[in-house]
C-alpha cells in the first residue's frame, strides 16, 4: 500500500461491558447481528490485557501485559510518591463516594505527573508498592504504530463524561475526514452494570439509548461513506453480584503476619494477588484461603502459566473467586458495593460480542467465536497489511 491516507474507512465501535444477553434489548444493534457476520468473543481473564489484545494482537501469554498494577518489591522510594500517598490519604478521607474519590485521586495524579492507570482505590500505604504498566512499557508494537507507518490516519476516542457519548457518535462523520480508522469506546455501560446491575431498569434504558444514537450515527455515515466497514464489540459482559466476601476483615482477624511487614496484597475486584516477605506469612495466608472454598479458588501454577501471569508481577499467590461474588471492600470500590461485575477467571455468565461487514469468517481460528487477539488481526489486514 502506497504512503498517504487509505481511500477505505473503518470503525470499531467498542460497547464497554455490552452483554450478548443485552442483544435482544438492543432492536439496531440485534438487526446488524442478523445481517452480517455476527459473533461472541471468548472472555479473557485479563484487565488490561485486553486492551493489548486488541492493540497489539497478543493474548497475556505473549505479551505479558494481565493488569495495569505491578508489583514494586522494595517498594517505591521517589520523594514524589511519598507526597502522594500523604495527599491521597486526605483526599481519601475527604471523599463522601468512590466516584467523587477516583476523580479526586485522577487530578491528585496529575499533578504528580504520576500515571493514574485504570481508576482505582488502592490504600494510600500500599501506593509506594504498585506502578501503572502498560504493553507500551514493553516497546510492544501496536496497531497505531503499524498504521501510521503505512501513512494510515488513526485515532482512538474515549469520551470520559456519560453526555459526551452522544456528542462524539454524532461527530464521527468529521472524524473520517481526518482519519481512516477511528476507534471509539463508549463506557456508559460498564459504569452503570457496575452502579445498578447488568438487570436494571437503568442499564435497559441506557442500551436502548445507545442503541438509538447508533442506528442514527450510522444512518448519516452510510449516506456519506459509501464503503464504511466496521466492527462493533464489547471487551467483556457483565454478571449479577449474588454475593460479596471482605478478605481485609478475615486476613486482620485471622492472620497474624502483618500486611506490608511480612506480606503485601492487591485486592482486585474478582481476584486478590498476595506477594510475601517470608515463608510463615505465605503458609498462614494459604491457610486461610484453602477455607474459603465455597467462594473461589488458589489459581495453581499450572494455571497461571498457562494464563501468561507473572507471579512476580502479578502476585505469588493469586485467589481467583467464584462468578457472582466480589471482594469488597477492594481496591476499586471501597464505599459502594457492586451489583454488577465482570473479569471472573473461567467466566460462564455471557460472552462479549462481535458484528462487523468485513468477511472475516475464513480467518477466525476459534470455532466458538472471536480471539481478543484476532480482533488486531482483522483490522491490520483489512487496510492490507500481512500479519
Amino acid at each position: 500500500m502506497s504512503m498517504g491516507s487509505s481511500s477505505k474507512k473503518l470503525l470499531v465501535l467498542i460497547l464497554d461491558a455490552f452483554s450478548n444477553r443485552y442483544l435482544k434489548h438492543a432492536t439496531y444493534l440485534n438487526k446488524l447481528c442478523y445481517d452480517n457476520y455476527c459473533t461472541t468473543i471468548e472472555p479473557l481473564f485479563a484487565y488490561e490485557g485486553i486492551r493489548t489484545a486488541i492493540l497489539a494482537g497478543l493474548d497475556v501469554r505473549e505479551s505479558g501485559v494481565w493488569h495495569d498494577k505491578v508489583f514494586v518489591p522494595q517498594g517505591r522510594k521517589e520523594l514524589s510518591v511519598k507526597f502522594l500517598k500523604i495527599f491521597t490519604a486526605i483526599v481519601d478521607r475527604m471523599s463522601l463516594n468512590d466516584f467523587t474519590n477516583k476523580v479526586l485521586r485522577y487530578v491528585l495524579f496529575k499533578i504528580f505527573r504520576e500515571e493514574y492507570g485504570t481508576p482505582h482505590l488502592i490504600p494510600s500505604q500500599y501506593l509506594e508498592y504498585f506502578k501503572t504498566y502498560k504493553h507500551t512499557h514493553k516497546k510492544v508494537p501496536d496497531i497505531f504504530q503499524v498504521l501510521n507507518e503505512k501513512g494510515i490516519r488513526v485515532v482512538w476516542i474515549e469520551p470520559k463524561l456519560t453526555m459526551m457519548e452522544e456528542v462524539k457518535l454524532r461527530k464521527l462523520p468529521k472524524y473520517f475526514k481526518q482519519y481512516d480508522l477511528v476507534i471509539l469506546k463508549l463506557n456508559s455501560l460498564d459504569r452503570l452494570g457496575h452502579t445498578y446491575g447488568p438487570l436494571s431498569r437503568e442499564v435497559r434504558a441506557r442500551l436502548e439509548y445507545l442503541d438509538a444514537e447508533i442506528e442514527r450515527s450510522f444512518r448519516v455515515l452510510r449516506r456519506e461513506y459509501k464503503g464504511l466497514f466496521y466492527i462493533v464489540m464489547s471487551d467483556h459482559g457483565m454478571a449479577p453480584v449474588e454475593k460479596t466476601i471482605d478478605i481485609e476483615k478475615i486476613l486482620s482477624r485471622e492472620v497474624s503476619a502483618k500486611p506490608l511487614k511480612d506480606y503485601v496484597y492487591y485486592i482486585g475486584s474478582t481476584f486478590t494477588s498476595f506477594w510475601f516477605f517470608n515463608n510463615s506469612a505465605r503458609e498462614e495466608v494459604m491457610s486461610i484461603l484453602q477455607k474459603l472454598r465455597s467462594y473461589g479458588r488458589i489459581l495453581s501454577d499450572e494455571e497461571l502459566t498457562m494464563l501468561g501471569i507473572s507471579k512476580e508481577l502479578y502476585g505469588h499467590l493469586i485467589f481467583a473467586l467464584n462468578e457472582g461474588i466480589v471482594f469488597f471492600p477492594n481496591f476499586f470500590q471501597r464505599r459502594n458495593i457492586p451489583k454488577g461485575m465482570h473479569g471472573y477467571f473461567n467466566s460462564q455468565y455471557d460472552k462479549p460480542i462481535s458484528i462487523t461487514n468485513i468477511d472475516i469468517k475464513h480467518q477466525i481460528v476459534c470455532v466458538s467465536g472471536l480471539k481478543f487477539s484476532e480482533v488486531n488481526k482483522v483490522i491490520l489486514k483489512f487496510f492490507g497489511i500481512a500479519t
